[in-house]
């Protein structure tokens, strides 16, 4: 007993296809709304430079405030206090200042962006990540204060967390804080920069 053949199909229809698998969907690309977005160009330059100098000039108003203030009160307690604010301006207004937004800086040219393309939540989020660069160059700052401390007198180990961790820790914060300052006017900046349109080219002489 043979099996029946498969009528033919009728005329003008087609036997029904495999169903077609739909191709896999690319990955999507990096976009500004992104928290890493690498874009090494003037744009991130000049945010990254006005975020960063904001903030040091904000921190730098601190310590003059600080110097005016150990004036002031040197009419009564005697000006033991001026040499001391004196020294606190260059140490913490520029030395420390600077292990923490030399690395900050670079991360929000190369890593963290600050353009107009951006919203403002992902701008926020971006500076204070890049505070935990900044934290990362006071930690080192600080490892080397420790040694220093055990080179010249001994080690203790309170003293050498807190000049290794405590302390930045708490710089970092306070730097951070001023970041976030200075990428909010950097992003404004950003925003209001003029858009440069292409020139038209020229139309062809009238022949």
């Amino acid at each position: 007993m043979t099996d029946n053949p498969a009528p033919p199909p009728e005329p003008g229809t087609q036997p029904p296809a495999a169903a077609a698998v739909p191709p896999a969907a690319p990955r999507k690309p990096g976009s500004a709304a992104t928290l890493f977005w690498r874009r090494p160009d003037a744009a991130t330059l000049r945010g990254a430079l006005i975020a960063v100098v904001i903030a040091w000039i904000i921190e730098l108003i601190y310590q003059v405030l600080y110097i005016v203030e150990a004036i002031s009160w040197s009419i009564n307690d005697g000006p033991g206090g001026v040499p001391q604010a004196i020294g606190d301006f260059f140490f913490y207004g520029l030395l420390k200042a600077l292990f923490f937004f030399g690395p900050v800086f670079i991360v929000l040219w190369q890593l963290l962006p600050i353009v107009k393309e951006s919203p403002l939540p992902v701008i926020l989020k971006r500076a204070a990540v890049s505070g935990v660069a900044g934290l990362a160059g006071l930690i080192v700052f600080g490892i080397g204060e420790a040694i220093a401390d055990i080179v010249n007198y001994s080690f203790a180990f309170g003293y050498f967390v807190v000049s290794m961790l405590w302390f930045p820790l708490i710089l970092a914060l306070g730097f951070t804080v001023q970041l976030i300052v200075g990428s909010v006017v950097a992003w404004i900046v950003a925003a209001r920069a003029p858009k440069v349109v292409a020139a038209a080219p020229a139309a062809p002489p009238a022949t």
